[in-house]
């Protein structure tokens, strides 16, 4: 399904100013002076109360799409069941700043696999039957033989949730024992965690390894790796999962481990107010962003309250609005819009640094993980470990662009690095995860 988008325009009759504030509800921003640019210093509840704003502003737009839609604002090209705007469907986007008559509506971003537990799962049957019986004879064995469970768990059926889920729970109504609990009191060594990991997915790991992270001592980077270019609907199933537990609160937690600035993009992010991907990068508001970015890079000792104006612009954009401001200010300026660093340190600096990070960067930093992945200490094992398995359960076109960047920058595929690593569960593990597939022959037939 594809969408356009058209420009509301200033509406000189009556009804179509009502219209328009009903749908806006005074949400509008006064245009942006002459000179530089003069920005309200963030308030403490100002996240907050800009996701429920959003949450009112989707709901006036139901209201009004259901009952009658105001052309003015419709998608051009679409049939008017395209308007009911469910809350998975849908997400209306605050006006733009300095351009009244604005509205967009985007499509919003779908959740990883692992990370939209529907109610409809129940209704998937796939056969788990044999896979049990080699999980029994893996588990069972006196010699510990760990290949049988490497090669179910690693399966690519089970980086579907449903499908795993019905595996342990088979598992369990036939042997009366947990999948995972087995797995745990039986098999040791370094592939060990990896399996475990398997069993848990993607959403669950999330969880044990912010909780592993909040307890130790070097928690930034690993909060880095859950919570930095996620979508929304993924932190959502994050922050839901997490504060499910009673007396948890994730916001609250991370407060106690980073400083005042990381806290403050946190609070950005787990307040489901990122751009979604589908939304447009709109020029006048870019380039009043850039401005921004512009005024603070020329501060010869920016404060602590503007460093957080450069922190909501950065962390409220998506992909597609962070290259156009980098090319905007490129152009206008002759430099990248990295100067920034120069005004930043510690972690606030390398937390930015990964969301200004383009595509190209982030897998050539996973070619780089998997370089150096044995000489490093075991913490940033853990930390490679954790990136390798959000690759084999992440969208399988990054894994491709990872192995096709590992082949042409090391010169040899990543299946071939990984086989010289000692020999090992562990290695035959790394590679059935991360490791190019063999592709099946053509069958022939004679005629």
């Amino acid at each position: 399904m594809s969408f356009r988008f058209r420009r509301a325009g200033r509406s000189t009759g009556r009804q179509g100013r009502q219209s328009r504030q009903d749908l806006l509800d005074d949400n509008v921003g006064s245009p942006p002076p002459s000179g530089p640019p003069q920005f309200p210093r963030p308030q403490p509840n100002q996240h907050q109360e800009r996701r429920n704003n959003k949450i009112h502003l989707r709901n006036n737009l139901r209201s009004t799409a259901t009952t009658q839609p105001n052309e003015q604002y419709a998608p051009q090209n679409s049939q008017q069941d395209d308007l009911q705007c469910d809350e998975p469907q849908w997400q209306l986007q605050p006006q733009l700043p300095g351009q009244e008559g604005y509205i967009v509506y985007a499509k919003i971003t779908s959740a990883s696999l692992g990370y939209d537990e529907s109610p409809n799962d129940s209704m998937c049957d796939f056969d788990v039957t044999n896979d049990i019986k080699t999980l029994q004879d893996a588990l069972g064995s006196g010699n510990r033989d760990n290949s049988g469970l490497i090669s179910v768990l690693t399966n690519p059926k089970y980086r579907d949730p449903r499908a795993l889920r019905q595996l342990k729970i088979d598992y369990e109504f036939q042997t009366e024992r947990s999948l995972f609990d087995d797995v745990e009191s039986i098999v040791e060594g370094d592939v060990k965690p990896i399996l475990l990991a398997l069993i848990r997915g993607p959403l669950d790991h999330d969880i044990y390894y912010l909780e592993k992270a909040l307890s130790s001592e070097s928690a930034r980077e690993k909060i880095e790796d859950v919570l930095l270019c996620r979508s929304n609907a993924d932190i959502c199933a994050i922050v839901n999962r997490f504060n499910s537990a009673p007396g948890k609160d994730l916001l609250q937690l991370i407060k106690n481990k980073v400083d005042k600035n990381l806290f403050h993009l946190y609070s950005i992010i787990l307040s489901d107010t990122r751009a979604e991907d589908a939304s447009p990068g709109i020029f006048s508001e870019l380039k009043h962003n850039v401005r921004i970015i512009r005024n603070f890079v020329e501060l010869h000792h920016p404060t602590s309250a503007d460093t957080d104006l450069i922190i909501d612009i950065l962390a409220s954009a998506n992909v597609l609005q962070l290259e156009a401001m980098s090319e905007i200010y490129h152009v206008n300026h002759g430099t990248e819009m990295r100067d920034i660093y120069r005004k930043l340190n510690g972690g606030i600096r390398d937390a930015l640094s990964t969301i200004l990070s383009s595509e190209n960067e982030s897998v050539l930093s996973d070619v780089e993980d998997v370089r150096t992945w044995q000489r490093a200490s075991k913490e940033y094992q853990e930390s490679h470990l954790y990136r390798a398995l959000r690759l084999y359960w992440g969208d399988s076109t990054k894994l491709e662009k990872f192995q096709k960047a590992f082949n042409k920058f090391r010169g040899r595929p990543v299946k071939d690095h990984l086989g010289k690593w000692p020999a090992g569960d562990k290695r035959d593990l790394i590679i059935a995860l991360i490791g190019e597939k063999e592709k099946p022959k053509p069958k022939y037939t004679c005629g």
